[in-house]
């Protein structure tokens, strides 16, 4: 399920809806330049190109709107923070900052997807956990009451990438695959 303004907290500033940010959108391997004519026939900018994606410049609106324009992206995710990191106890500070609370009702749903390539983490579901942790438990703090989570994409769905030292985090605004 995409993120749609429901599932974000009631009296949510529009401003974050209109924040531009970097948007990765992955796509099949050599599809990228395919991706990146449709980008710029729609108005957007290439940021960088990949084998598996093509990285443009948009606000939570824009990726709304590639959801349902693009055809050879397989999703659309929204940045909001890179850092570097060497630890899960650094990676959960880092997103415990992000602002949570204006993204993901408290009553609400999260999943955290993501792909893990760093030295001390064996498992990439531990970084899952670690990451839902931080975000969960920011929101508590925050707003008395944590959402819930899971696996079910039923609510916001977060993406976590961490390359060796490199962390990303993103809102995945399209849920399931575009294809």
């Amino acid at each position: 399920m995409a993120m749609t303004e429901r599932h974000l907290n009631a009296g949510v500033p529009t401003a974050v809806f209109e924040t531009p940010a970097r948007l990765l959108i992955p796509c099949p391997k050599g599809a990228q330049q395919w991706l990146s004519a449709e980008l710029k026939a729609l108005g957007y900018p290439i940021v960088s190109e990949r084998d598996t994606g093509v990285e443009t410049r948009g606000s939570v609106t824009d990726a709304m709107r590639l959801n349902l324009l693009l055809r050879a992206g397989n999703r659309v995710l929204y940045e909001l923070r890179a850092f570097r990191v060497h630890t899960p106890e650094q990676m959960y500070r880092q997103v415990a900052s992000i602002p949570w609370e204006l993204y993901i009702a408290s009553n609400g749903y999260v999943t955290v997807d993501s792909f893990v390539r760093t030295p001390g983490v064996r498992d990439g579901r531990f970084a899952n956990v670690k990451c839902k942790d931080a975000i969960v438990d920011r929101i508590r703090d925050k707003c008395g009451q944590r959402p819930d989570s899971g696996n079910q994409r039923a609510g916001v769905v977060v993406f976590l990438f961490w390359h060796e030292t490199y962390c990303k985090v993103y809102l995945d605004t399209s849920g399931d695959s575009l294809s």
